[in-house]
């Protein structure tokens, strides 16, 4: 399922080991957006703003924190993309 609709088209063209290889470039990209955001985060946000986010994320694995930012970046830029493309146009 494709949710961009700014993409959809380019990935139903595309083959099946290319449209691998831009969906591992878009989880470095992703993931990488969202280790510059954590460690923005933990120079200027207030300390104790960061400990309660710990409470809220109780995970003791030490990148849960920027996996799952990646993972909701991913969603909402696919969203976000969807504001600039036309309903129903193929190109």
């Amino acid at each position: 399922m494709v949710t961009s609709r700014f993409f959809k088209y380019r990935h139903i063209l595309i083959e099946r080991q290319r449209l691998f290889f831009n969906s591992v470039l878009a989880g470095i990209v992703l993931l990488s957006l969202s280790f510059v955001i954590i460690n923005l985060a933990k120079v200027f946000v207030a300390e104790h703003v960061l400990v309660q986010l710990k409470v809220l994320l109780p995970l003791k694995l030490p990148y849960a924190g920027t996996a799952i930012l990646s993972l909701l970046l991913g969603i909402l830029l696919a969203f976000l993309s969807n504001l600039f493309k036309k309903e129903n146009k193929a190109t």
